[in-house]
């Protein structure tokens, strides 16, 4: 007999940034799921950041920032269509 099999848990991982965009991949993320830049110290969400995932599953995905984002510590989070929380990257800094 065939073990059970349980949906995994949503990730994302952050992968590099350059001047202009952070990069991640994801996985197991829900259809109709948003990732966003988010400033770690504000808690604030950076305007027209989110990038949707209309599928959902795992992939890659870029963010892009320019700017006029503050400099300072940031991390993307991934929400499902309802703006709950699913996981989020690990803390990555932006200077300008």
């Amino acid at each position: 007999m065939d073990a059970p099999s349980f949906p995994s848990d949503p990730w994302i991982n952050f992968k590099g940034q350059t001047t202009t965009e952070v990069d991640a991949e994801y996985g197991n993320m829900p259809a109709g799921a948003q990732v966003l830049l988010v400033n770690q110290t504000s808690g604030a969400i950076q305007e027209d950041s989110g990038v949707l995932l209309d599928s959902g599953g795992s992939g890659k995905v870029s963010i892009e920032f320019d700017a006029s984002t503050v400099s300072g510590a940031y991390h993307l989070v991934a929400q499902d269509a309802a703006g709950e929380t699913l996981t989020e990257t690990v803390t990555f800094y932006i200077h300008d």
